[in-house]
C-alpha cells in the first residue's frame, strides 16, 4: 500500500533489508506490497519501509494480515457454495464453536470443515486443494478421490485458498511457517462426531498444496476380513496363517492398493486379552487401544530395525512391521519369525510372486542362501492386493463380448487358475444419480494368495525363476490377479474395464520379467 506522507526522522530501510528482516524473499516481498499486506513509503522510484511497520506485521502474523484482507463477502460465498452442495448430498452445514475467533477466522473454519464434511458424505478417501493456473489466473482447485478416482468439485479464488491453508497449518502446528513441509494428525468436531484427518501440505511452484486423508474409526471396526472381498476359500486360508503362532505373513502391491487396510483387518482378527500385539508404523493410521502396543517412527530418532529389536525383549506374541526397508530389519524380521513371533509386513512389488525375489536379491550374494533358507522355513503366506471399483447395480447394463476378447479373457483367466463358466456375463458401468454419474459405486479387493507348499518352498530354496514359481503357485491352488479380477467381473461385482490393467499386467509377465 503506497503512502504518500514523508517520513519523518524514523530510520527507514531499503527493500533489501525490509525483506531480510521479514525472513522473505524480494520478489515475495514485492507480492505482499501488491496485496496491501504490508506498509510501504514510496521515496521517488524505490520502496522504504519503517521497520516498526515490518514489526506489526510479525506481531499480527500471516493468517491474521491474509484474512483481514480478504473481503467477508467472498468467504460467505464460498460457504454459500458449499452449502448448497451439501443440501445435494443430503447433508448440513457444520457449524463451528467460534470463541476466541474473528469473524474471518471464523469464516474460514467453517468453510474448510464444510469441504471435509461434502467429502465424507461422497465417500472420499481424499481431499485435495491445490493452486492452478488458468484463464491467466491462479485459483484454488478442490478435488476428492472417490473409490480410487479424482473428481473436481470447486474452485476457489486465490486468497480463499490461501487462507484456508493458513488456517489448517496454524490448527495442526499453532504456527505459520508456509513453505516449510508438514506432515500431521487432525481431530475435527464435525456435527456430533470427531473426524481424524492426516494431512500433508508441501509449497509448490505456484502455492502450497494440501491433501487430506478422511479416516473413519467406526467404519473400519465395524467390519472385519470379511468385508474385503476374499474368495471364500482364500479367505480360510488367510484365517488358517493368522491361527499359526509364528511365521511371515506378508501383503504385496503398489501404492494405493489397500496393503494396509489389509494389515490392520488382520490385526483386528486377533487383538485382545489373550495377546501381545505390537506395531511399528510410519504413520499410525488406525488405533487399537488397549489391545495393541503401537509405535509411530521418528525418522530422527528411530528406525524399524531399532524398534523391531527392542520388541524383541517384551515378550510380544503378533508384529507388524510397516515396510522390510532394509536388510537389518528384514533379518530381524525373519529372526522374529524364526523364533516363535507372528510377523506381519508389506512390501512394494507388483505380484506376490515378486516377494521372495525382491528380499533375496537386496541381500549380498554371499547372504542370498542363507536368506533362501530362512525365508522358505518362515513363509506362512503371501497376499497380493489391488482394489477395483464396484459397479452400480442401479444403473449397470449386460454387454456382449466380441468373440476375440471372450477368447482372450477365457485364457487369461484359465493359465491364472480360474475357469471363467462358458456362458459367462459381463456388465459395463452407465452412471447414474445414486452414484454420482460414474457407473461405480465402492470398492472391493482383488487378491493373490499365495500359500507355499512344500513344491513351492523348494523352489525358492533353488532360485527358481519367476515362471517356475508361478507355475507352482497356481497348480497349489493360487489364482493371479488377473484371474481373480476375471471371476469378480464375471459374478457381476466389477466391470471388465476395470480389470483391464490386471490383464494387461498378466500379458506383460509372459513375455517379460516385469520391474519390481
Amino acid at each position: 500500500m503506497e503512502t504518500q506522507q514523508t517520513p519523518g526522522q524514523e530510520e527507514l530501510l531499503d527493500l533489501e533489508a525490509a525483506a531480510e528482516r521479514l525472513c522473505v524473499s524480494k520478489t515475495t516481498l514485492y507480492r505482499m506490497l501488491d496485496r496491501g499486506e504490508v506498509k510501504g513509503i514510496k521515496v521517488g522510484r524505490q520502496w522504504r519501509f519503517r521497520p516498526a511497520d515490518l514489526d506489526a506485521y510479525l506481531s499480527r502474523g500471516p493468517v491474521a494480515v491474509a484474512l483481514a484482507a480478504l473481503p467477508v463477502e467472498v468467504l460467505d460465498r464460498e460457504i454459500a457454495a458449499f452449502a448448497d452442495k451439501l443440501a445435494e448430498a443430503d447433508a448440513e452445514l457444520p457449524l463451528v464453536d467460534d470463541e476466541g475467533l474473528d469473524q474471518w477466522e471464523a469464516r474460514t473454519l467453517q468453510l474448510f470443515l464444510a469441504i471435509v464434511r461434502l467429502g465424507l458424505s461422497q465417500r472420499a478417501s481424499d481431499v485435495h486443494l491445490e493452486v492452478v493456473h488458468e484463464n491467466d489466473e491462479h485459483r484454488g482447485l478442490v478435488r476428492f478421490r472417490i473409490d480410487g478416482v479424482l473428481h473436481e468439485v470447486h474452485r476457489l479464488p486465490l486468497r480463499v485458498h490461501e487462507a484456508i491453508l493458513l488456517r489448517v497449518r496454524m490448527m495442526a502446528t499453532g504456527e505459520t511457517d508456509i513453505g516449510n513441509y508438514l506432515d500431521a494428525s487432525l481431530h475435527l468436531p464435525i456435527g456430533d462426531a470427531v473426524q481424524d484427518l492426516r494431512l500433508s501440505m508441501m509449497t509448490t511452484y505456484l502455492g502450497e498444496m494440501l491433501t487430506l486423508r478422511l479416516f473413519s474409526m467406526d467404519e473400519t471396526r465395524q467390519c472385519g476380513i470379511d468385508a474385503l472381498g476374499f474368495h471364500p476359500g482364500d479367505l480360510e486360508r488367510v484365517r488358517h496363517w493368522m491361527e499359526a503362532i509364528s511365521g511371515l505373513i506378508i501383503g504385496s502391491g503398489p501404492a494405493g492398493s489397500g496393503k494396509t487396510t489389509l494389515l490392520y483387518k488382520l490385526l483386528q482378527e486377533i487383538v485382545g486379552p489373550q495377546h501381545k500385539v505390537a506395531t511399528i508404523e510410519s504413520p499410525v493410521e488406525y488405533c487399537f487401544s488397549p489391545w495393541a502396543t503401537q509405535v509411530e517412527l521418528n525418522q530422527k530418532t528411530r528406525s524399524f530395525s531399532n524398534v523391531l529389536r527392542a520388541f524383541m525383549h517384551h515378550d510380544v506374541d503378533v508384529m507388524m512391521v510397516g515396510e522390510l526397508r532394509d536388510l537389518e530389519t528384514l533379518d530381524l524380521a525373519i529372526h522374529g519369525a524364526e523364533i516363535g513371533k507372528l510377523v506381519l509386513t508389506q512390501v512394494h512389488v507388483v505380484s506376490a510372486i515378486d516377494v521372495t525375489r525382491r528380499y533375496i536379491d537386496v541381500f549380498p550374494i554371499e547372504q542370498m542362501e542363507q536368506i533362501r533358507t530362512m525365508l522358505a522355513k518362515s513363509l506362512n503366506g503371501i497376499i497380493g492386493c489391488r482394489l477395483v471399483r464396484m459397479l452400480c447395480h442401479r444403473c449397470e447394463e449386460p454387454v456382449e463380448l466380441p468373440p476375440d476378447s471372450y477368447a482372450r479373457v477365457y485364457a487369461v483367466a484359465g493359465q491364472g487358475g480360474y475357469t471363467l463358466p462358458a456362458h459367462a456375463r459381463f456388465y459395463r458401468a452407465v452412471g447414474c444419480p445414486a452414484c454420482g454419474g460414474t457407473g461405480y459405486r465402492g470398492r472391493t479387493g482383488v487378491y493373490e494368495v499365495l500359500e507355499p507348499n512344500p513344491a513351492y518352498r523348494s523352489a525358492i530354496l533353488l532360485n527358481a525363476s519367476r515362471d517356475e514359481l508361478f507355475r507352482i503357485a497356481v497348480a497349489g491352488g493360487m489364482r493371479s490377479l488377473a484371474a481373480e479380477g476375471i471371476r469378480k467381473a464375471a459374478e457381476g461385482i466389477t466391470s471388465l474395464e476395470e480389470v483391464q490393467p490386471l490383464i494387461r499386467q498378466y500379458e506383460q509377465m509372459l513375455t517379460k520379467e516385469l520391474a519390481v
